[in-house]
């Protein structure tokens, strides 16, 4: 059976006229418990993308849509998702319809969260599952029919859990009956290793007459989703934004991008004045590129009092979630971040121009990339912190570590800038980094006509005051420490993890040993450099600050001037109590206090 409304036809870009695009959700005939749900989200009207998007998706067209992170792509799929089945609701038994498919954890849980919110008004109707959950997938499958053994009509997932239910013949999950399948941040599912796992799916859909329809979504247009589009895909309409959005990334009036070419220890050098002299406004995001190195920079920061969070490929996903709604929240305004799990640090002689190398140094240098490798592979595939998850406010990014690859770039820096908000994203490049520089320096001009980047000029004399300090604090930071920062936060999950509660309330000598365990020395935090000496603040900042502290300033000395008088004067009473044998006669307390008073005069 088809759910098409209308046959497929190709739209040529710019072939819409600009007058009949649609600027409010009631223009889209949507179900008044849709338009509700709408209105209690706060969306006053949709964005480009969604006005553009929507009639398409609604008509019944597939769809291939290129639209840069924070434009509301997510609203365009799950409006037309939940619209298509209050219009089409089947009495029978429920089974999948809609099936949701994205790279990571993180999104899967920020998708669902967007459909719960939409569907408030209609849960006895539309019924959704998460199966990126943390639960296993003998859990899932009993959860899947827990209601009236009756499957939900919306499925999230990732295509490996997908995958894991629909190969065991005991899960009840099928996709023989579904009207809408969905691909969200489709340009990395085949960059992050799901490309075989993508072609093991299309062979569980329904047959190849094209029974269902088919979104793709991305914010890149490259080679990986011409193989998705041959495989999923029949006769779409193309949609690539020809207003203020068109384009991957904001331009300069809204997004200001500067580099500074700086080696490894001087990026911490950076960081630290950054930071210390509040040079940037807003909440930020650091990027790295390895586990190790944000546990470095998150305990260097801890050194100078500087309170981050910590998000990595290592930390089970409750933990994830948990620490990105903290974030969301406001109670960190520093968040330090790992891109994908894959990402490999730079070795030195793997960038171009090295020259010839022995085969002894090749042979080495291969045995340490396949160390890294395997190190890297400890952490969870389907983490993805830079993909499409929504942070709330952000105003910087910082690249600590270059991304090795122009869309890692975009996704980073697409996590500031959202919608109409400005932001700014400054890169830190040494000399190993200088080619992944240029491609994306390149790839930039190539869609704009003109170079994005800026130079980010400061004066040297400002930094070298932190040198000493930050690259002394730094020296205290061993891989032994790191370690043990690491078993910290391990430890902390355990006391915190809700299925390990049960456990310790039946073993509870083994909850004493780990509480009682041997204490990790992890870097000390020393006092003094919580707090900036005056001598270390550039005459620029002095001048800007002056003005509203002159009051306080004269007050703080006022008040310590008196209490300076006031400390004297005890001082000098116990002094001539201690000296004088009669001091405990009313004759030699009267004399006392009349010296005192003379003193004073």
């Amino acid at each position: 059976m088809s759910v098409r409304f209308a046959e497929p036809e190709i739209i040529d870009e710019g072939e819409e006229d600009e007058e009949t695009v649609t600027r409010s959700f009631y223009d889209f005939g949507l179900d008044n418990r849709l338009l509700k749900a709408i209105a209690d989200l706060q969306w006053p009207a949709p964005t480009p993308i969604q006005a553009e998007t929507i009639p398409y998706a609604l008509s019944g067209k597939d769809l291939l849509v290129k639209a840069r992170t924070g434009s509301g792509k997510t609203g365009v799929y799950a409006i037309a998702a939940i619209q298509h089945l209050l219009s089409k609701q089947q009495t029978t038994t429920s089974n999948v319809r809609i099936l949701i498919l994205s790279p990571t954890k993180e999104l899967c849980h920020q998708i669902s969260s967007v459909f719960l919110k939409l569907t408030s008004y209609c849960r006895r109707e539309i019924n959704l599952y998460d199966l990126s959950n943390s639960l296993s997938t003998q859990i899932q499958k009993q959860s899947l029919i827990s209601n009236s053994n009756s499957l939900p009509e919306i499925i999230i997932s990732t295509p490996t859990k997908l995958l894991e239910h629909l190969k065991d013949s005991t899960s009840p999950l099928n996709l023989n009956t579904l009207e809408l399948f969905i691909l969200d941040e489709a340009d990395i599912l085949y960059s992050l290793g799901y490309a075989n796992d993508m072609k093991k799916i299309s062979k569980y859909l329904p047959s190849k007459s094209k029974s269902y329809q088919c979104f793709l979504i991305s914010a890149t247009l490259n080679d990986d989703l011409l193989q998705l589009k041959q495989l999923f895909l029949h006769n779409p309409v193309k949609i690539n934004q020809s207003d203020d959005y068109s384009t991957i990334l904001p331009d300069n009036k809204q997004l200001l991008q500067y580099y500074i070419y700086c080696e490894l220890d001087q990026k911490f050098v950076l960081v630290v004045t950054i930071f210390k002299l509040q040079l940037l406004v807003g909440r930020t995001i650091l990027f790295v590129n390895s586990v190790e190195q944000a546990y470095r920079l998150k305990l260097l920061m801890e050194q100078f009092h500087i309170k981050t969070c910590l998000l990595n490929s290592e930390l089970p996903m409750d933990s994830r979630l948990h620490i990105v709604q903290q974030y969301n929240d406001g109670l960190y305004d520093v968040m330090i971040a790992t891109d994908a799990p894959n990402v490999v640090p730079i070795e030195e002689g793997e960038v171009e121009g090295d020259g010839e190398k022995t085969v002894v140094e090749e042979e080495s240098k291969k045995k340490k990339k396949k160390k890294k490798e395997e190190v890297s592979r400890k952490g969870d595939k389907e983490y993805g912190v830079s993909r499409g998850i929504d942070f709330y406010r952000v105003a910087n990014i910082i690249n600590f570590d270059f991304p090795m690859d122009f869309d890692s770039y975009v996704h980073r820096v697409g996590r500031t800038a959202r919608v109409d908000q400005k932001g700014l994203a400054l890169s830190l490049i040494s000399q190993k980094e200088m080619p992944y520089f240029e491609n994306v320096r390149a790839e930039l001009e190539n869609e704009y006509g003109e170079d994005m980047f800026h130079l980010y000029r400061f004066k040297s004399e400002q930094v070298d005051g932190f040198r000493y300090r930050a690259l002394d604090a730094l020296r205290g930071i061993t891989r032994i420490s790191i370690r043990e920062a690491r078993l910290k936060e391990i430890k902390s999950e355990i006391f915190n993890s809700k299925k390990l509660k049960t456990y310790f309330n039946d073993n509870k000598k083994e909850l004493q040993l780990l509480r009682h365990d041997s204490a990790l020395h992890i870097v000390k935090v020393k006092d003094h450099l919580k707090h900036v000496p005056d001598y270390l603040v550039p005459n620029s900042l002095k001048k800007t600050s002056s003005t509203t502290t002159t009051t306080t300033t004269s007050d703080q000395q006022s008040s310590t001037n008196y209490k300076r008088k006031s400390d004297t004067m005890h001082t000098n009473v116990k002094r001539m109590k201690r000296n004088n044998p009669l001091t405990n006669s009313l004759n030699a307390v009267t004399a006392l206090k009349k010296e005192i008073a003379r003193k004073k005069t």
